[in-house]
């Protein structure tokens, strides 16, 4: 979903698909008093990015400055390549972002340091209010509250967003390389055995396939223990029966108490699913 300072953008078709597109920049001008817009772009697909360069190109025709609020980067799983064949995606679409000449590009809480470099004039807000504002919640129910990563890379991005009076622990994901799926996990550092809560941290979920084993390995560790998930960029397929024997969503595992997520992508919705 694109929209222009709050108000979404007017996009139509003609018979044939191609864009039948309708803003009047004089008319922004003059009810707004500025020369200038944002663009926010809540991604949905790929298709989306032709309609904002076209939009943007049309207010820059119109000599008003352009600037973008992007919080989930798309491409930005595919930010490297191993072989020959694959389409460096993140590269070429940082490359489009890039040609369309917005003064500034605001992001939320990058999933690749490989994006931050390629996309020019970035401002980046990290996730340190969100994940904050759910150890704020958890810290007033009772018992004793642990933070666990599912990787390195998650402790390295998040571990200075937590008070130091709550125990960490960190994962190391057990693969099958051949086909990349997620086998178990270990966890390394403070004890889960003794949480009576846990927070898992994560910057992006498509199925939960990290948050569910290491949910499960928490559980096998103390049944009793409630383990509850914050992740920045949450995307509708959490919903889809993937995991476990049953082939069950991530929430309806009875693993998870909650899911907390910005919302930025998701549009689905579901009673464990709570946005900051």
């Amino acid at each position: 979903m694109i929209s222009i300072n709050g108000y979404p953008a007017k996009i139509d078709y003609f018979p044939d698909g191609t864009f039948l597109i309708k803003e009047n920049v004089s008319e922004w001008a003059e009810t707004f008093k500025i020369r200038s817009v944002c663009f926010e772009w809540y991604f949905e697909n790929n298709a989306e990015l032709l309609a904002l360069q076209f939009l943007a190109w049309h207010f820059q025709d119109h000599g008003m400055i352009t600037r973008l609020y992007m919080p989930y980067i798309p491409n930005a799983r595919m930010d490297r390549v191993k072989n020959p064949e694959d389409v460096f995606t993140l590269k070429y679409f940082a490359r489009i972002i890039n040609s369309i000449g917005f003064e500034k590009v605001t992001v939320v809480d990058p999933h690749s340091a490989v994006s931050e470099a390629l996309i020019n004039n970035l401002k980046i807000i990290d996730a340190s209010e969100y994940i904050k504002s759910v150890l704020e919640v958890l810290r007033h129910e009772p018992g004793i509250l642990q933070v666990v990563f599912p990787d390195e890379g998650a402790e390295k991005r998040y571990g200075e967003f937590i008070p130091e009076e709550i125990p960490v622990s960190s994962g190391m994901k057990i693969r099958d390389w051949s086909t990349g799926k997620i086998l178990g996990l270990e966890l390394h550092g403070a004890s889960v055995a003794d949480a009576d809560k846990v927070l898992i941290i994560d910057d992006i979920c498509s199925y939960g396939g990290s948050a569910y084993y290491t949910a499960k390995h928490i559980k096998a560790m103390n049944p009793e223990t409630k383990v509850y998930f914050y992740v920045t960029h949450c995307e509708n397929s959490v919903l889809e029966g993937k995991l476990g024997e049953k082939k069950v969503s991530l929430l309806d595992t009875g693993l998870i108490e909650a899911l907390y997520t910005t919302g930025d992508i998701l549009t689905k919705e579901h009673e464990k699913i709570i946005l900051v």
